[in-house]
């Protein structure tokens, strides 16, 4: 990502001079002046001039170190946002889609809708490409994040949700049609920097979404779907010149078919459009369809109290009302990225950290309350940040010292979820159990459960890019580089000196890929992936039963003892059938010929030639069974005809009449 430098001033004001369009004669690039702080955004943090007084914020020479005003009045800036990000976590495939009934009108009419009275939204710059607008713990990010807006953004389309036929084009402010030039702008300079508005009054009621295009050397990061590009050019460098998104998708169950059959979603960054579709209608009809409307605060960043069929304002109002799935959905991040952009997957996976009996379940959950009460306790915790910097280095180092190194570059991680709980309870009530660690540990703990400890599970989002084709799985690599390499990961904790003392203590540690798609191929030291099955059951609270991962496995026995029994039958059959002449031939080709084969063989040849001294013998020897001579005699003269003549002399030598 390339670096810009900005300036945040004493009184939240830049330097240079905009017009009334609002717009700027430098391309939003801020001047240095005496009474302003210099930033420095690069790829996931904000670096700083001088020593930092507070994260995130930093005096740019000595002579400006002891302006309290200054440095009070930067503070009531960056205070004047909200402390948090609008969402928890990037959208992902599996938490868009591991509901397969999510885009279903009847799920989306029993979701909470927002309601507003205008059809408009806002480019924001997402500066380190998280695609999450805002951020915990850096006040500086978070003010950039919130405050500027993308200008001149053309390409966005309004589109009827049922054909995909597009409705209505329109363009960010501030606009300037002399121009293709875009630019962060602040909206506390100017309030419509960033923003993009679709008239009421060219719309009919019905169910629409917005097709976002990506000016040159940006992208589309924030929270949407991937689509394709149609009509491209490029010029004789190979680089693109032109190209139009193709709207498609519909409610976006089309997304969740394709997430099905090939796992994680590419993201190509030049075309996308919003997750799902919004309803635009009057207020008796929306109040008719959803089951829980809320009406957006005056502020625009939180909803107000109530339902919105209950306000006194929405009764006086008579033109036509938007009902949005988040109140944030139609606000969408752009990352600033030089073409050619490579392809981008938002990953979810889950990390189980194991501790031995020794350490007390309730001393875990009382030392980490604050971590799990909620997202936003989560957020702010110092064990998150030191856990996702911990990670996020150790993945990076994986993948270079990997033998077989991942298509993809690790751009971040964020941890936007923990779960503490004893390992028999969470064997039981969670997709994610003992049985997905690896290593004489996990061994242990399948075979003696009743002396296991409590397990943490951290729930993450990781965000990688790689150049398709051939299509690759991010969330492979994240499960594959922790369940191969375990112990060093159980270092890495045991070393790591910010976190809780018990952490030195951790045990055994494994990872799962959560995906919607097809499991991972079979690899020698690759981690289990969770399975639909195993989401399934997980969700409808089934217990017992067979895991999903020892399906295949359970197959391929089946199928080799089938084939083994089958060959062994067909070689029987065939052997007792086959006649076999010449022993001599096979005795010399090394095969054993038993004596009772050689000796039926010699009879068969004597009954051939008719050699009556044989048949007599053995007309003998059935007549001195148990006195039934004649009886002998004559069953032998009736099933064996050649032997007819020597039967009749034998019974008239006897004495028996035939």
């Amino acid at each position: 990502m390339k670096q810009r430098e900005l300036q945040f001033s004493a009184h939240g004001k830049d330097s240079d001079e905009h017009d009334a369009s609002g717009s700027n004669n430098n391309n939003g690039v801020v001047e240095t002046t005496k009474s302003t702080v210099a930033v420095t955004v690069t790829e996931a943090t904000t670096t700083f001039a001088t020593t930092s007084f507070e994260e995130g914020i930093a005096v740019e020479d000595d002579s400006m170190s002891h302006d309290k005003d200054t440095v009070e009045q930067i503070l009531n800036y960056l205070d004047q946002f909200p402390n948090k990000p609008t969402t928890a976590r990037a959208a992902s495939a599996f938490s868009l889609f591991s509901d397969s009934d999510a885009f279903t009108l009847d799920k989306i009419y029993d979701k909470p809708h927002t309601v507003v009275t205008e059809l408009k939204g806002t480019i924001w710059w997402d500066v380190n490409g998280d695609g999450k607008q805002g951020d915990y713990t850096n006040k500086t990010l978070n003010a950039m994040e919130y405050d500027y807006g993308m200008t001149n953004v053309a390409n966005i389309l309004l589109v009827d949700c049922e054909s995909n036929a597009e409705i209505y084009r329109t363009t960010s402010e501030p606009k300037n049609a002399a121009s293709s030039l875009t630019y962060p702008q602040k909206k506390t300079l100017n309030p419509y920097a960033g923003q993009y508005n679709f008239p009421l009054s060219s719309v009919s009621g019905g169910r629409y979404y917005v097709v976002y295009q990506a000016p040159k050397d940006f992208r589309v990061s924030g929270n949407v779907l991937p689509l394709d590009r149609v009509n491209e050019q490029s010029n004789s460098q190979g680089k693109t010149t032109y190209f139009e998104c193709l709207p498609r998708g519909g409610e976006g169950a089309e997304f969740g078919d394709k997430a099905r059959e090939t796992g994680d979603l590419d993201y190509e960054g030049y075309c996308a459009r919003t997750i799902g579709c919004f309803e635009v209608g009057e207020k008796s009809t929306l109040e008719e369809r959803f089951k829980d409307l809320v009406l957006k605060g005056s502020d625009t960043n939180t909803p107000e109290e109530g339902n919105g069929r209950n306000s006194t304002f929405l009764d006086d109002y008579s033109g036509l009302l938007v009902a949005l799935p988040t109140p944030h959905t139609l606000d969408v991040g752009f990352s600033e990225q030089e073409w050619e952009l490579p392809s981008y997957q938002y990953v979810d996976a889950q990390i189980t950290l194991k501790f031995p009996s020794a350490v007390s379940l309730s001393d875990l959950k009382a030392t980490l309350a604050e971590s799990f009460a909620d997202y936003d306790s989560f957020g702010v915790s110092n064990n998150r940040k030191v856990l996702a910097q911990m990670f996020t280095q150790y993945f990076r180092q994986y993948d270079a010292n990997s033998t077989a190194a991942s298509a993809f570059a690790l751009e971040g991680l964020d941890l936007f979820k923990a779960e503490v709980s004893a390992a028999q309870e969470f064997a039981s009530s969670s997709s994610n159990s003992s049985r997905y660690l690896r290593g004489s540990s996990s061994r242990r703990v399948q075979e003696a459960m009743d002396d296991s400890g409590p397990e943490i599970t951290y729930t993450l989002t990781a965000r990688g890019s790689y150049r398709p084709p051939p299509h690759d799985q991010l969330g492979y690599f994240v499960e594959d580089s922790i369940n191969a390499n375990p112990s060093v990961v159980v270092n890495s904790f045991k070393e790591q000196q910010n976190l809780p003392r018990f952490f030195s203590e951790l045990e055994d540690v494994g990872a799962r890929h959560l995906t919607v798609g097809p499991p991972a191929p079979l690899k020698g030291l690759s981690g289990l992936t969770a399975y639909q099955e195993d989401i399934d059951a997980h969700r409808a609270g089934a217990e017992g039963g067979m895991a999903g991962w020892a399906t295949a496995p359970l197959i391929i026995i089946v199928l080799g003892i089938v084939s083994l029994a089958s060959f062994f039958l067909f070689r029987r059959v065939f052997k007792r059938r086959r006649v076999v002449t010449d022993f001599g031939d096979m005795k010399a080709k090394g095969f054993a010929v038993s004596p009772h084969t050689k000796v039926d063989d010699k009879k068969r040849k004597r009954r051939k030639r008719g050699d009556d001294a044989d048949h007599e013998d053995n007309a003998n020897a059935v007549s001195n069974r148990s006195g039934g001579y004649s009886q002998s005699l004559r069953m032998t003269r009736k099933m064996i005809p050649h032997k007819r003549m020597l039967c009749d002399e034998m019974l008239l030598k006897r004495g028996y009449p035939q």
